[in-house]
């Protein structure tokens, strides 16, 4: 399948500021990085721009924090994509770890990157499987 995205983030508007750190060094690589304030169409829904935004990403970055692992917004985000891949096995699903938070259980068995120990270590790993 031809991507419009390499990367789709889901995240939590708690962690925007970082999120944007990571997203800005993503597109700075060459990434194209579907983040909803940047690429939410004006004027279309949220639910609709995230559903275009997740078929039409090659890979889903979960990024996992104190606030988006009670975001119903992530959530959706998630399921939605592991609906696609059931069992995960495609590799297009990569877990974020940003707080020492509880993993969701469709999640724990999912190898993760630990931002937790600064941007630098966890931003190397993430660039590493995104290309």
């Amino acid at each position: 399948m031809d991507f419009k995205f390499d990367v789709f983030l889901s995240y939590s508007h708690a962690d925007e500021e970082r999120i944007r750190q990571i997203g800005d060094h993503m597109r700075n690589q060459g990434l194209k990085v579907w983040k909803d304030t940047w690429s939410a169409p004006h004027g279309e829904s949220f639910p609709s721009a995230i559903a275009k935004g997740l078929e039409t990403s090659r890979i889903l970055v979960a990024f996992l924090s104190f606030e988006s692992v009670k975001s119903e917004w992530a959530s959706l985000e998630r399921y939605l994509f592991l609906n696609q891949d059931p069992i995960g096995d495609s590799g297009r699903l990569i877990v974020a770890l940003l707080d020492n938070c509880d993993i969701p259980f469709l999640l724990k068995t999912h190898k993760y990157i630990d931002f937790r120990a600064g941007f630098e270590v966890g931003i190397q790993d993430l660039m590493s499987v995104s290309h």
